[in-house]
């Protein structure tokens, strides 16, 4: 299958849903790989903004060497809504929410670019903003990674009432 096609085409999202979904979760997982095609993956908080993923970390580690290595990566949100029963155990399933976005991802070096991925993060997670905290990434302290989203697809199924 290629990028962004969905097997189960009658339970995917309608784009707008996607990007909602996207939007509103709270952790996402960012699949990086080396030099070698090894996997890695990572939970984040991130901001989502336009078509951007930003997510902000450290200066080195694996994430940042798989970078360096290779910047097409993948991120990944989803949202568990219960078990549904079946009459056997091969027809247990589940409800669920879950958005996947493939993407090119690099260093956000303008600082006007990380102040303004900053203050998402901060509009995000951070209110009210603790003293001090939009200077942040001005003083080199953070790394933000931008995510340019290449194609987001999304796919849930309700679960029985």
């Amino acid at each position: 299958m290629g990028e962004g096609e969905l097997r189960r085409r009658d339970r995917a999202m309608e784009p707008s849903e996607a990007e909602a979904f996207l939007a509103g979760a709270e952790v996402g997982r960012l699949g990086t790989a080396d030099a070698r095609g090894r996997p890695y993956v990572t939970p984040f908080y991130f901001a989502y903004d336009r078509g951007a993923i930003y997510l902000h970390g450290t200066a080195t580690g694996h994430v940042r060497s798989n970078l360096a290595a290779n910047p097409e990566v993948c991120f990944e949100v989803d949202a568990h809504h219960g078990v549904i029963a079946g009459d056997q155990p091969c027809g247990y399933s589940a409800g669920f929410a879950s958005a996947i976005c493939f993407g090119t991802a690099a260093v956000v070096v303008d600082e006007g670019e990380r102040q303004a991925a900053l203050d998402l993060l901060m509009d995000k997670y951070g209110t009210p903003a603790p003293a001090g905290s939009r200077e942040y990434a001005n003083r080199g302290k953070t790394t933000i990674i931008g995510i340019a989203v290449r194609t987001l697809t999304g796919k849930r199924r309700k679960a029985a009432p």
